[in-house]
């Protein structure tokens, strides 16, 4: 299998230079850009994703698409500044999708911030309390923290939840019922 890594990696390599050319004959071709990112992405090279991501954003626009695309190899690169500015531009385009301020409070828990993470769980929390992702977020707070009878009482809550689609009610109380 090392080897045909090696093929692979070698194949993947000389793609490149024609794709750019390509790129260049044909800018109106965004799956090209596309296509160059998927290599970059597998060779690992989120430096390069990143800045066909940028060349992607000059062309079509901002997007709502690849600011998550952005926010999630900097997630990998472990690029939180960069990681935190990409959401809370999410957060601030999209005030009313509380998706985005989870995030920005998962990545604070992430990244050992559990106050930070907290409040903002809280606040999201004060808005929609029936919102299933700041629910399953405060359950992984309260359960990172060691907090096991909040964790216990949010898995509870997350469970009678109507909100929450089948197949995650049935996973939490399988990890409910194991506990």
């Amino acid at each position: 299998t090392g080897r045909a890594s090696s093929m692979s990696k070698n194949l993947m390599d000389e793609a490149l230079p024609v794709l750019e050319g390509m790129i260049e004959q044909f800018p109106e071709k965004s799956e090209l850009l596309m296509m160059l990112m998927g290599i970059y992405n597998d060779k690992q090279d989120y430096a390069n994703v990143i800045k066909t991501l940028d060349r992607l954003e000059t062309k079509e626009g901002k997007s709502e698409q690849l600011s998550m695309e952005k926010f999630r190899i900097y997630v990998q690169m472990k690029d939180e500044k960069n990681a935190f500015k990409e959401m809370s531009d999410l957060a601030a385009e999209y005030p009313n999708d509380l998706r985005y301020r989870v995030l920005i409070g998962d990545l604070y828990l992430d990244n050992d911030k559990p106050e930070q993470a907290y409040k903002v769980y809280k606040e999201v929390e004060a808005i929609d309390s029936m919102n299933v992702n700041v629910m399953l977020s405060l359950a992984s707070y309260y359960e990172k923290t060691g907090e096991n009878e909040l964790y216990q009482k949010q898995l509870e809550q997350l469970v009678s939840n109507p909100q929450l689609d089948k197949q995650t009610r049935l996973s939490l109380m399988s990890s409910f019922v194991y506990q």
